[in-house]
């Protein structure tokens, strides 16, 4: 019994790769048939130099789209620098608290003096490496007594991209 399952195994093989090898002897003569087609092409490959088979047809590629105008690049989306620029106004609303308890009515020279004077310079830059800026007395946002600004990404005041304490 254990020879016959063997022979029957052997065979059923034996037969598996006699298909395989047909299959492939038969797709060698596709393969053939596609590289050289009768008429036009089938693929890039069946046209010469710089021409492209299109529909059947080798023809000339199109020509290039020209270059768009330069212009302005666009300001893409700054998540970190927009959470760090928040965080320092959120900073700067709670020391004007403090400097307000001690100097009711007035108005801080500078953001520096606001804080104490405690701080670099640097500190009072927003995340795009410029000056936050102070809104106290005339300049002050309508309806608060004082504000500070980060011009944003774009480096102009008025526009969507600033961010405000108030």
């Amino acid at each position: 019994m254990r020879g016959a399952g063997s022979l029957r195994r052997g065979t059923i093989i034996l037969g598996l790769l006699a298909a395989a090898s047909l299959a492939w002897v038969s797709g060698c003569g596709r393969d053939q048939d596609r590289a050289a087609p009768a008429a036009g092409c089938a693929s890039d490959k069946d046209c010469k130099g710089e021409r492209i088979c299109v529909q059947g047809a080798c023809t000339d590629p199109p020509a290039a789209a020209p270059a768009p105008a330069a212009g302005p690049k666009p300001v893409k989306p700054q998540v970190k620098e927009f959470r760090m620029a928040v965080h320092k106004l959120s900073w700067y609303r709670s020391r004007y608290k403090l400097w307000n308890e001690q100097h009711p009515g007035a108005c801080p020279g500078s953001l520096a003096e606001m804080v104490g004077g405690e701080t670099e310079p640097k500190m009072h830059l927003d995340p795009w490496e410029r000056p936050f800026v102070l809104k106290c007395g005339d300049t002050a946002p309508e309806g608060h007594p004082f504000g500070v600004l980060s011009l944003g990404p774009d480096g102009q005041e008025g526009t969507d991209d600033d961010l405000r304490s108030w």
